[in-house]
């Protein structure tokens, strides 16, 4: 299995957060920019407003496990941006998933799988 790129270049965030697409939920925020590229590069990002170095960090392990488990369903040939906001430390793994199924959905990123007869 072949793992998500991230962003990691300033440059690269910046572009994205002034030229992408924004979709909200109350537990994060996905800013998606299309590019040509043949892989999807993700970046997550977690503010102090989180809490502390540890809560962060767990977010974002937390939200990079969802990513790397439906990285087959997420189209390619974009940059997300995703910000985890203020309520996502008392949300569980299951919500968050949820959170993030929805904003990719309503991005039109999800990738929908037609059975041919």
């Amino acid at each position: 299995m072949k793992r998500i790129s991230r962003l990691r270049t300033s440059s690269d965030i910046i572009r994205v957060r002034k030229r992408g697409n924004v979709n909200t939920h109350p537990l994060l925020t996905l800013i998606a920019f299309e590019t040509s590229s043949a892989e999807t590069r993700i970046c997550v990002i977690t503010g102090k407003t989180i809490g502390s170095a540890v809560q962060r960090n767990h977010v974002k392990r937390q939200i990079r496990s969802i990513i790397e488990y439906s990285k087959d369903n997420i189209k390619t040939g974009w940059d997300l941006l995703v910000i985890a906001r203020k309520h996502i430390v008392m949300a569980s793994f299951l919500q968050i998933s949820a959170a993030m199924e929805n904003v990719l959905n309503r991005s039109g990123l999800m990738q929908t799988n037609e059975r041919v007869q």
